[in-house]
């Protein structure tokens, strides 16, 4: 709305309408979230308190956890291996070569019990992927992997028992295979989700691979931090395997246990943790 002519020494005063763009402006832009990210690209707080710096802070406090469930992993391989048919129940790739071998005729032996270990690790690992189906994991602090680790104990713990009360015949001996075997599966995809870089728990090539090429005789060297994981993956396995075989002196059933109560301890420590992440998240602010 403008004003009439102005006499002569008097001021005019136009008044302007307020365009969309300030109408627009007044009103609050509401947050859209990115896939993916779960930040906010409008206005707004971002969907989730935890910053990129608390979930690695998270998954970095799972690192010794998930290096003990590692080397009770080799201790329970060098006890099952020596102790039992000479095939792996937890590091899949020796019992693939296996099959392979007596394919060839060269090892049949263990052809039939290589691929019950397999066979059973693949239905472990298929079992807690379907459970975890619609549950996003959370690094160093997820409940389904810390009951699964504490089921898994239980598990392992229940065939040492066996191992070293009951005289087991061959086909019984099979089936602690592929039942061990199973709760590997389980026990592997429980530390995916757990979520520490460099540290699978079952496997340590791809760790071996990573040491050499990133270091500095390679003429490219990494973070400190990630060479440290993967060599402690390495070691892990390594010093298990040690101690699976000098307990294979006493019992083969004494190595089972001791990867058992490893299990048990690193499951029982992920539910106490999982239970007060969640307690605090429930009790933070919206």
């Amino acid at each position: 709305m403008t004003s009439g002519p102005a006499a002569p020494g008097e001021v005019t005063t136009t008044v302007v309408p307020a365009t969309t763009t300030a109408a627009a402006s007044a009103v609050p832009t509401p947050a859209v979230v990115l896939p993916q990210t779960g930040r906010a690209a409008v206005g707004g707080p971002p969907e989730t308190p935890r910053s990129r710096e608390e979930r690695s802070l998270e998954a970095s406090s799972a690192l010794v956890p998930m290096l003990l469930v590692t080397f009770g992993t080799g201790v329970l391989d060098a006890a099952t291996y020596l102790g039992l048919h000479g095939v792996f129940t937890a590091n899949m790739t020796g019992n693939v070569i296996f099959i392979g071998l007596g394919l060839a005729g060269y090892d049949a032996s263990t052809l039939l019990r290589a691929s019950l270990a397999l066979a059973g690790f693949v239905v472990g690992a298929a079992l807690l992927g379907r459970a975890g189906r619609g549950r996003a994991p959370r690094a160093g602090a997820d409940r389904l992997s810390a009951w699964t680790l504490v089921a898994v104990a239980a598990v392992v713990g229940a065939v040492a028992v066996a191992l070293a009360t009951t005289a087991l015949n061959s086909t019984w001996l099979d089936a602690v295979t592929a039942i061990t075997a199973a709760a590997m599966g389980a026990q592997a995809v429980a530390a995916r989700r757990i979520g520490v870089p460099d540290v699978p728990t079952v496997v340590v090539t791809s760790a071996l691979v990573g040491l050499s090429a990133d270091h500095g005789w390679s003429g490219r060297t990494h973070d400190r931090a990630v060479l440290l994981r993967r060599g402690g993956a390495v070691a892990s396995m390594l010093v298990g395997a040690l101690v699976g075989a000098l307990l294979l002196r006493w019992h083969i059933g004494a190595g089972v246990a001791a990867s058992a109560l490893v299990l048990l301890g690193v499951g029982v420590r992920g539910v106490v943790v999982a239970r007060r992440h969640h307690r605090t998240a429930d009790h933070a602010p919206a």
